[in-house]
């Protein structure tokens, strides 16, 4: 049926009789609605003062937590220790040679630590000499610090100037840079005497970069025991590059039964890294 409209008010039936109910139930609509504001607010508050309540039943827990933290820091100084670098360890130093009152002295540093590299300076301190030259270990390398043709075989190792680098992903970079290939390593022992002693050999860099500079340790051999050692220094070691490489030892030397060379390269270090525009 039609809905029918009021001609003098323009209004239909139903919006008439809502009309009618809200003047007729004005006061009983503003009471429900201020108890459906009190309910609210009730509900907020209750919220707030639970909260605070479990708040204030956990306080002596947290301030027995602060209160450990301030005054027996013992288990932040573990955390601090579990990622801090352990330091080097290194070993006594051992003397080679003798002739003509000259001595090689070598030691070994070992680095610990499987994500930290350590840059340093170091000194073989005797009566006459005091050089610092600069070294490095690489996470977890055995390294051997030398020191050639001194006056005497007594000397005391100092290490200083400690540089600790945090590395990631070290296996991957160890895996892309440490490609060095050896090859046709040969000790030649003198012929007679006054002739030196010679180990040949080539290494290649099968790395894709290239280095301002890359040392090597060789070690002879007398049955088990290190008869004698030596240093070389390759500079601008290009990659793909191949070179051939000799040593002479002119002091005389024991029965040699076997070599070792140690390709030492410092490829976390950038600024011995070459562009490839060098």
């Amino acid at each position: 049926m039609p809905e029918i409209q009021s001609s003098s008010s323009g209004l239909s039936d139903t919006q008439l009789k809502w009309s009618y109910f809200f003047v007729s139930n004005k006061l009983l609509l503003r009471k429900i609605l201020v108890v459906i504001l009190i309910l609210i607010n009730c509900g907020l508050w209750g919220y707030a003062i639970a909260g605070f309540s479990f708040w204030a039943l956990d306080y002596q827990r947290l301030s027995n937590q602060t209160n450990g933290l301030l005054y027996n820091p013992s288990s932040v100084l573990l955390s601090i220790e579990a990622v801090k670098p352990q330091p080097l360890n290194v070993s006594d130093i051992q003397s080679f040679g003798g002739d003509n009152n000259r001595y090689d002295l070598m030691s070994e540093v070992v680095n610990p630590n499987a994500d930290w590299l350590a840059e340093f300076d170091y000194a073989f301190i005797d009566h006459a000499s005091t050089t610092k030259y600069p070294g490095f270990a690489l996470p977890g390398q055995r390294k051997i610090l030398l020191a050639l043709a001194q006056d005497s075989a007594s000397a005391r190792l100092e290490i200083s100037n400690i540089k600790w680098t945090k590395i990631t992903g070290f296996a991957a970079i160890k895996n892309n840079h440490d490609r060095f290939l050896l090859e046709n390593d040969t000790f030649i022992p003198a012929a007679k005497k006054g002739d030196p002693s010679r180990v040949k050999f080539s290494l290649t860099n099968q790395s894709p970069y290239s280095y301002w500079e890359a040392g090597i340790v060789v070690f002879l051999y007398s049955g088990s025991n290190i008869a004698a050692v030596n240093y070389i220094t390759i500079p601008q070691f290009l990659s793909e590059s191949k070179r051939d490489i000799e040593l002479n030892w002119t002091r005389p030397l024991p029965n040699v039964d076997s070599l070792e060379i140690i390709p030492e390269v410092n490829y976390l270090n950038s600024n011995n890294l070459m562009s490839p525009a060098s």
